[in-house]
């Protein structure tokens, strides 16, 4: 059995999109990340914000209670708190219909986790220490000090552990979830590439990871 798709669970800074869209060129495979954001944003009618916050933050529930301004698309009134489908929701169905349409590379969003039935499935957790993380997030300008890129990672660390925790009942970062666990720190964003390239290409053997 071959491997078709490639999850890639982070720590924040990284570099986990400059691997994603190198295996993406490299491999022939689709890449997915902020354009998930879109897909359901367009499907939902929810903001796009809203969206990207929920798909990393997302709560549990299977229902969200919020104000909507696309009435017509769920045959509600216009004004008022109505009872339609979470982020969560739609991002689950739209990973397990993304995954059935053809190989691809899913950066984030519990994807391990929303796959683990499948056999076809490549987990990867990339990680790295707080220096190295901090001089990519100023070197690519997406934090303006040291103090301001430490604290978002921090942040967004403890954000995403407390999330994935509530989500699956898993930890985080724990090797034993992940088919490969990378420090891109150590390694460089190429080589950890051509680590996960070379691991896809390998016969997967039907393997799942803490599949219960």
């Amino acid at each position: 059995m071959a491997y078709r798709i490639i999850t890639i669970s982070r720590q924040y800074g990284c570099g986990a999109r400059t691997i994603g869209r190198q295996l993406s060129e490299q491999l022939g495979l689709t890449y997915y990340d902020k354009e998930l954001i879109r897909m359901i944003a367009e499907e939902s009618g929810y903001a796009a914000d809203y969206v990207e916050e929920q798909s990393e933050y997302a709560s549990t529930s299977g229902l969200d209670f919020m104000p909507m301004s696309h009435g017509a698309l769920f045959s509600v009134p216009m004004t008022g708190l109505v009872e339609t489908p979470s982020v969560t929701r739609y991002l689950n169905d739209f990973i397990l219909k993304i995954a059935e349409e053809h190989p691809c590379v899913i950066i984030g969003r519990s994807a391990d986790y929303i796959l683990r039935d499948r056999d076809d499935v490549l987990n990867v957790f990339l990680y790295a220490n707080v220096e190295a993380r901090v001089k990519t997030l100023l070197q690519r300008g997406d934090e303006a000090t040291e103090d301001e890129a430490r604290k978002r990672i921090e942040q967004s660390d403890r954000a995403r552990r407390k999330n994935y925790k509530q989500l699956t009942n898993r930890e985080w970062g724990e090797s034993t979830n992940y088919h490969l666990c990378l420090n891109t720190g150590a390694f460089g964003a190429p080589c950890c590439t051509d680590i996960i390239a070379h691991a896809y290409q390998l016969p997967c053997g039907g393997v799942t990871i803490g599949k219960k």
